[in-house]
């Protein structure tokens, strides 16, 4: 039935356990006992990084789904459910990792309340619709496959009207028509493809796309396990807030949307740390570990 309702998208059920639960429950609990003051500045100078959740060798593995998406050079959709499958408000999770990132508390929550999620991922790839300039990757190259994937995707949401519509993403910007990267376009894309997603019914939640450090995290705290003050990064550098801006400056004008953003939560005001308590922050160069995500579900419910 679900299949029927919207079309052509091929479903998959993809749960993959972490590598180990009780090291991340325990990570997981230990950060909840701390003020958020406590909590930000809880990072340590050194560590043993054998006692790291999860341990920089194996830091890419704790990530909730690895399969479920669209790969970079098809526009097929791919979706799965998550949450409650007979839920009875739907969530379409919509955008690229950064909307994917946060699918395991979002599976968590929505399985108590009662909520299915849908979700619609491509890699590095923006959910905008509106014809202006040419959607390109984090890395400023040109990916006709996103705009097609964003059309594709907005055609199965008008069928599906989803209560509610979540997305995230990287990308701040599209090429315009002097082959230049502009945010503006970017913005005025969300806009105009936010709003009609509002003028089908549904209302529209963006998720600021966390804060990127744009250095291998886990590699940078295997090299300098004695000295992690090396791994932070700071919030001076522009690009180290991802699509935040364009996202805020969206939202400014299309009122009805939500914002949600939990930079306070990574960061201190002014720096982000790699390891908060005992916990790895990030899995990578751009995506927060499942375990730091887990830890989140009371801030995010």
């Amino acid at each position: 039935m679900l299949t029927g309702i919207l079309g052509h998208a091929t479903w998959r059920i993809s749960k993959v356990p972490p590598p180990n639960e009780v090291e991340r429950a325990r990570a997981a609990t230990s950060l909840r006992t701390m003020t958020l003051a406590q909590w930000i500045s809880n990072s340590p100078i050194t560590i043993n990084t054998d006692s790291l959740v999860p341990r920089p060798a194996a830091a890419l593995s704790d990530w909730y789904i690895q399969d479920c998406k669209t790969s970079k050079h098809s526009s097929e959709l791919v979706s799965c459910i998550f949450g409650d499958a007979a839920g009875y408000l739907t969530i379409a999770l919509v955008g690229d990792s950064m909307a994917q990132q946060w699918l395991s508390a979002l599976d968590s929550i929505s399985a108590r309340n009662g909520w299915r999620i849908v979700s619609f991922i491509k890699g590095s790839c923006a959910w905008t619709v509106e014809e202006i300039g040419v959607p390109v990757d984090h890395h400023g190259e040109q990916y006709p496959e996103c705009g097609q994937w964003s059309y594709a995707v907005s055609e199965e949401l008008r069928a599906l009207r989803p209560e509610v519509i979540l997305t995230s993403q990287l990308v701040p910007y599209i090429l315009d028509a002097n082959n230049e990267l502009s945010e503006q376009l970017m913005t005025d894309s969300l806009v105009s493809t936010w709003s009609e997603a509002i003028s089908w019914g549904s209302k529209v939640g963006v998720v600021i796309s966390s804060p990127q450090p744009w250095t291998n995290i886990p590699d940078c705290v295997e090299r300098n396990s004695n000295s992690l003050s090396s791994c932070k990064f700071s919030l001076s550098n522009p690009e180290a807030f991802g699509a935040a801006r364009v996202q805020q400056a969206a939202a400014e004008l299309v009122k009805s949307v939500r914002i949600f953003d939990f930079t306070e939560h990574l960061c201190s005001s002014e720096e982000c740390p790699a390891v908060i308590g005992d916990v790895l922050v990030y899995i990578d160069a751009h995506h927060l570990s499942r375990t730091f995500v887990d830890y989140l579900v009371p801030e995010i419910e």
